[in-house]
């Protein structure tokens, strides 16, 4: 028979195993719920940081309507009068044939080395001390389209226009400081003035298709302010 000691031995043995084994399921528990929520929970939270900083950050807005001077093709009007030069000429002897001085040609250009010159390049020729230009009716109907369906709508300021379609006369850039000076918009006309290293320049524009605050500019003549 078994004596009483060995009985209490035993309940013993079985009470620390039960303690033992009922330890050992809780920590388990306890380490898989706090795993589990670490894959859940993500440890930052980027997007509250990131949406701060773009709120605290300055928006800097660029203008990007007119970024160079347009192409013949993508204007309404150009200068009236040109001249491709050929191989062998001299502006001195383009300048005697057309019956102008030299510095005239040089300054509707905005060249300042005469000798720089390249064959099939297009002069502009001034008149009366000023660049005409000729409006073409059919690309100025086009443009008036695509401008009523929301496409180039800076054809609907006459500084931007001035600044993009000038072809280059006078050496104007978009750069320089184009400002408007007049604009009148039941005869649909305007002036633009431009400041170019210390000189000044007029240029005229008109709305050859419709008039009023939807219709686009075209320019009619650039000059020498006086």
């Amino acid at each position: 028979m078994i004596s009483k000691q060995m009985k209490i031995v035993f309940y013993g043995l079985i009470i620390v195993i039960a303690v033992l084994s009922f330890s050992t399921s809780f920590f388990f528990a306890k380490s898989r719920k706090t795993s589990i929520d670490s894959e859940v929970t993500p440890k930052s939270s980027p997007t509250i940081a990131s949406v701060s900083d773009a709120t605290e950050r300055p928006q800097v807005t660029v203008s990007t309507a007119v970024t160079k001077i347009t192409s013949s093709n993508e204007r309404p009007s150009d200068p009236r009068d040109t001249y491709t030069i050929q191989k062998g000429d001299s502006l001195l002897g383009i300048a005697q044939q057309n019956g102008f001085k030299m510095e005239e040609l040089t300054t509707a250009n905005g060249i300042s080395d005469p000798d720089k010159i390249l064959s099939g390049q297009v002069l502009i020729i001034s008149k009366g001390n000023q660049v005409n230009f000729t409006i073409d009716n059919t690309k100025a109907t086009n443009l008036q389209k695509f401008v009523d369906n929301g496409k180039y709508p800076w054809r609907l300021d006459p500084s931007e226009t001035a600044r993009s379609d000038n072809a280059g006369a006078y050496g104007l850039e978009i750069t320089d400081n184009f400002t408007l000076k007049d604009k009148n918009l039941n005869e649909g006309s305007a002036t633009v003035t431009v400041s170019k290293e210390g000189k000044s320049y007029l240029i005229k524009l008109v709305q050859p298709v419709t008039k009023g605050e939807k219709g686009i500019w075209a320019i009619v003549s650039i000059a020498p302010a006086t």
